[in-house]
């Protein structure tokens, strides 16, 4: 079983490690496809601009390849755009590694506290959810990015992001410091 039908069958998300086998697939038909093309020396015939005739079975058989390539790369462009939803986060950034996974954590913490009835804004469960928003939040702040572009990437999420836009309990050495990659030893 490949890790496409792995993936598909648990319902795991999809990652772009889980498009080789449809990348490679998709490439395979396309190549029986011109090798085809080749076989009936239509690639020669179409360069030198003259007809070719193929038989009812020819053309059967070379519109099937075709149809099974248009058909895998469809496949594939729609794994590749769920792939590039599930690997973004808040703000539409791309997200990986321990960055991503305290971004995923922060995203997936502030959505249960929204989903947390407000009624009674002292009650277990909003502050419950309040206190794990709280400490995701501040995981990312402790979090030093490893290079300038992940810093780049965490700063955009930051922006993008209600709790460091619209709370203001943290100092400007606080945010230089939550930015700034981590020396190399």
């Amino acid at each position: 079983m490949n890790t496409m039908t792995t993936a598909a069958t648990t319902k795991e998300k999809m990652t772009f490690f889980n498009l080789e086998p449809l990348i490679c697939d998709a490439d395979n038909m396309l190549d029986v496809l011109v090798n085809m093309m080749e076989h009936m020396h239509l690639t020669d015939k179409l360069a030198e601009g003259s007809n070719h005739v193929l038989t009812d079975g020819e053309a059967n058989h070379l519109f099937f390849i075709a149809c099974q390539a248009e058909a895998m790369t469809h496949k594939l462009k729609k794994a590749y755009y769920e792939v590039w939803d599930n690997e973004r986060g808040e703000g539409g950034l791309p997200i990986a590694g321990q960055l991503g996974t305290l971004i995923a954590a922060h995203v997936e913490a502030l959505r249960h506290y929204d989903a947390t009835p407000g009624d009674n804004p002292k009650s277990p469960a909003v502050a419950r959810a309040n206190a794990l928003v709280t400490k995701t939040r501040q995981a990312l702040f402790d979090h030093r990015p490893t290079n300038m572009a992940e810093a780049a990437r965490k700063g955009e999420f930051m922006a993008s992001c209600r709790t460091f836009i619209e709370w203001d309990d943290f100092d400007q050495v606080q945010l230089i410091s939550a930015l700034t990659p981590k020396e190399r030893n």
